[in-house]
């Protein structure tokens, strides 16, 4: 399991990427004009990028090894506090399954379907 954000952007330990909360300062508020949302989303995704120790295309592999699949690109996210990749995973019948990998140490972090969830 990712280690907890601490609030210190600048530190990161080995079994987890640690400062989302600085990506979450970086999130704008909503409002009316569309280039500071971009300008927000921008700079979120600038600090997630800084804190993930795994590439994109590692946490794909990760994916498509728990689930066999197609898997669409690899989203950084700010999930609870914890720096991780959402990678959403299409299956031979259809089905869409959201992998949850941890951007700190690659490992497994959830599947979620639309109609459960199961952690691993």
């Amino acid at each position: 399991m990712p280690a907890p954000n601490d609030g210190t952007a600048d530190t990161e330990e080995a079994d987890g990427a640690k400062g989302a909360e600085g990506a979450e300062a970086a999130e704008g508020t909503e409002g009316a004009e569309g280039a500071d949302d971009s300008a927000a989303e921008a700079a979120q995704s600038t600090a997630l990028e800084s804190l993930a120790k795994v590439t994109p295309e590692e946490a794909t592999a990760v994916a498509l090894k728990a689930v066999s699949g197609t898997a669409a690109a690899a989203q950084l996210e700010n999930e609870n506090g914890f720096v991780v990749y959402g990678i959403e995973v299409t299956t031979a019948d259809g089905t869409v399954i959201d992998v949850k990998i941890d951007a700190g140490d690659g490992t497994v972090l959830a599947q979620d379907t639309a109609d459960s969830e199961t952690s691993d």
